[in-house]
């Protein structure tokens, strides 16, 4: 076993703890980052930057996975056209935004605070693998 898996493996093993036997056999399989990423709606190549649709005409950066040394994504960056229409649109969306009632603002930050419970094991994840 390399020392990567072994620090998988030991990963593995603090969250065992007060966990059922079938739990703990679940956590000692090899794992795989793709369904987490199919969850969160990411593929092997994803755009970086957002203005109302997905856009990344820069440089690929590549994600590599600290446990075994593999890809596990790349994002595209931004290219400068990309940039641009970022900011125009956020100066656009602040201009709406700030012209939108409060109890309506609220029930958006709210909705999107849901949505983040949703996907917590998922980004937590994401954040372990980094």
């Amino acid at each position: 076993m390399s020392s990567n898996e072994t620090t998988a493996f030991a990963v593995a093993a603090v969250a065992d703890r007060g966990k059922s036997r079938s739990q703990r056999q679940r956590l000692q399989q090899p794992f795989t980052m793709q369904p987490v990423l199919e969850k969160l709606g990411l593929t092997d190549v994803n755009d970086g930057v957002f203005d109302g649709e997905w856009r990344g005409g820069g440089a690929k950066i590549d994600k590599i996975s600290p446990i075994d040394g593999r890809r596990i994504a790349s994002v595209r960056t931004a290219s400068d056209d990309d940039y641009d229409k970022a900011i125009a649109r956020a100066q656009e969306a602040f201009l709406k935004w700030r012209t939108t009632p409060g109890p309506v603002r609220g029930e958006t930050v709210r909705r999107l605070g849901n949505a983040l419970r949703e996907l917590k094991h998922e980004l937590w994840v994401t954040h372990c693998a980094n």
